[in-house]
C-alpha cells in the first residue's frame, strides 16, 4: 500500500478569490462546476478521515473544516448546514461557496452512502449574516442536478424512503456548533 503524502499547501482567502476570478474570466459560469468538483475531491478526503468515528462523524467533520480554515464555524442541523465565515466568501451579488457545496455533498455522501445534492440558499457574499445550505438525496435513477446548479432543495429520505429530519446521532436532531440561536 502506498502511503499518502501528508504535505499541504496553505492558501489565503485572497488567493482563493483570485483563482475563482481567473476561472470565471476564462470559463464563466462553468467555473462553478469546476469549483464544485474540486470541493467534492477534498470532501472525499474529509469523509474518509471522519468515517472511523461514525457516532461523532459530524463533530469530527466540523473540527476538520474549522481546523483547515474552510469555515470559522459550522452547524449541522437536520438537512440544513449553517456556516459562519466560509473561506470562499467575497462581497458581491452572487453566491461564491461552490467548493464548500462540493465538500458538503461528499461529506453527506460519506456518511449516508447516497448521492447528495447541496444547494446554497443564502450566502455571506450576498450580504447575508451566514451561508445556509440545504442537503437532499438524489433518488436512484433520477437526473442529478447540473454540477454548477443550485437546484431545488428536497428533504433527505431515509433508507426506507421516509423523510429523514436528521442524520443519525446519539441525540436527534443533530446539532454541532455554537449555542443554537433563537
Amino acid at each position: 500500500m502506498v502511503e499518502e503524502d501528508a504535505r499541504f499547501v496553505k492558501l489565503r482567502k485572497c488567493d482563493i478569490a483570485s483563482v475563482r476570478s481567473l476561472q470565471e474570466a476564462v470559463m464563466h459560469d462553468a467555473a462553478h462546476g469546476l469549483q464544485f468538483r474540486t470541493g467534492q475531491a477534498l470532501g472525499s478526503r474529509i469523509a474518509r478521515s471522519a468515517r472511523p468515528f461514525k457516532q461523532q462523524y459530524f463533530e469530527v467533520v466540523r473540527r476538520i473544516l474549522m481546523d483547515e480554515g474552510w469555515v470559522r464555524d459550522i452547524q449541522f442541523t437536520n438537512d440544513t448546514v449553517v456556516v459562519n465565515g466560509s473561506i470562499e466568501t467575497d462581497r458581491g451579488a452572487r453566491s461564491t461557496c461552490h467548493m464548500l457545496r462540493g465538500l458538503l455533498s461528499k461529506i453527506y455522501e460519506g456518511y449516508f452512502g447516497k448521492i447528495t445534492h447541496c444547494a446554497e440558499l443564502e450566502c455571506e457574499s450576498c450580504g447575508k449574516a451566514m451561508c445556509v445550505f440545504k442537503m437532499s438525496f438524489v433518488e436512484q435513477g433520477a437526473k442529478r442536478p447540473a454540477v454548477g446548479s443550485q437546484g431545488p432543495p428536497q428533504a433527505p429520505q431515509s433508507a426506507a424512503g421516509a423523510p429523514n429530519s436528521a442524520p443519525p446521532s446519539p441525540s436527534s436532531p443533530i446539532y454541532y456548533g455554537q449555542q443554537r440561536r433563537t
